[in-house]
């Protein structure tokens, strides 16, 4: 309800800026990104003034509501661990032996780039093991990986990730 609240006082406030409340992430977890198109698409009453589109392909698989009366979407995509891994892959991700490249995060982030919001769930950084195994360079040793304890796997990809965000997150229309 408070989500709605912000977005509605933002509306009000300046109804002609865009007011994109897009929430995107590849860590949050689908059921939470259904829950939330729930929770908002029972605020719109009009039928006419939403909708749910789910595009999956070669890259990876996006899911977006949109509220037109709000000028805001709510989006998931598919990007369970912020860089790229051998778990991206929307349809077959259940892998069992999982390798991430910790400084990989272009493919991701490309989706991101006009979110004014991104959420994330770490649950699935916390399953199997307590190592990782990161290709520290994909190119140069696609089949090469090293062990890492997963909390310091963890912290290199949020590094990864804070890195773009200083950049100005990809989008040229914010400042870094």
């Amino acid at each position: 309800m408070e989500l709605l609240v912000k977005v509605r006082r933002a509306v009000a406030a300046g109804a002609a800026a865009q007011q994109e409340a897009d929430l995107r992430g590849g860590l949050l977890n689908q059921n939470q990104w259904e829950s939330t198109v729930c929770l908002v698409s029972s605020a719109i009453p009009s039928r006419d003034q939403k909708s749910l589109a789910k595009l999956v392909g070669p890259n990876g698989s996006l899911n977006v509501f949109t509220a037109a009366e709000y000028n805001a979407t709510v989006e998931f995509y598919w990007a369970p661990f912020l860089v790229s891994s051998n778990s991206d892959d929307p349809q077959a991700h259940s892998v069992v032996d999982r390798v991430i490249a910790w400084l990989s995060i272009a493919k991701h982030t490309r989706h991101w780039r006009a979110a004014h919001f991104l959420i994330f769930n770490t649950y699935i950084w916390w399953l199997n093991n307590f190592e990782m195994k990161v290709l520290k360079n994909p190119r140069a040793l696609p089949d090469k990986y090293t062990l890492v304890d997963r909390p310091v796997a963890y912290k290199e990809v949020l590094k990864t990730w804070a890195n773009w965000v200083d950049r100005g997150g990809g989008d040229e229309r914010r400042p870094p």
